[in-house]
């Protein structure tokens, strides 16, 4: 299974929003979107030719610098648009920055600076996707089929029918989304 797909199935998310049921309302708070947005924030900066260690680094200071840090959500104007077309534009606007800094610092490097060389190190990622954006929605709608999952795995539970759950999880969602063959 490719990495994307893995880390989408096994990341923690909050319990969906009833005012949600596209995935594009805004956070209710900035811990919450944190929560919520890693993985998709990730997988975009993933895409965009990163290696693994650094698309984590620069994920986790997209989340620490601008989600909670400048307090995104206080800019969001929904007579503008959706909470996902801020994010998105959030986070191509810090990768240009990181991107501009790191440069700059190579120009002029202190004493003791390394250059790494990012074409030597060999990483896995989904190659299928042509652009940053695609595994950016790729990765979207990944947290929304397992919110709705964990919503119809609890609903099923709270029923009496783990058994169901169990059927519907071998037989149609494991693979539909691994790819797996169906288990009698």
């Amino acid at each position: 299974m490719p990495y994307l797909a893995a880390h989408a199935m096994n990341a923690p998310t909050p319990a969906p929003r009833d005012d949600d049921r596209d995935g594009s309302a805004a956070p209710r708070s900035s811990d919450e979107a944190a929560t919520r947005y890693w993985g998709a924030i990730y997988a975009y900066i993933r895409q965009s030719g990163r290696r693994d260690d650094e698309a984590r680094d620069l994920t986790q200071g997209f989340v620490a610098d601008v989600l909670l840090g400048r307090d995104l959500l206080s800019k969001l104007d929904e007579g503008r648009g959706k909470f996902r077309t801020l994010l998105l534009s959030a986070v191509r606007n810090y990768l240009a920055d990181a991107y501009r800094f790191d440069h700059a610092a190579r120009r002029h490097p202190a004493d003791a600076r390394i250059v790494r060389d990012d074409a030597a190190a060999e990483s896995v990622h989904d190659r299928a996707s042509a652009s940053p954006e695609s595994a950016f929605h790729r990765a979207w709608v990944g947290m929304l089929i397992r919110e709705a999952c964990d919503a119809l795995r609890a609903d099923c539970a709270a029923r009496g029918r783990d058994m169901a759950w169990d059927v519907f999880e071998r037989r149609i969602l494991r693979p539909m989304l691994e790819g797996a063959a169906p288990t009698p």
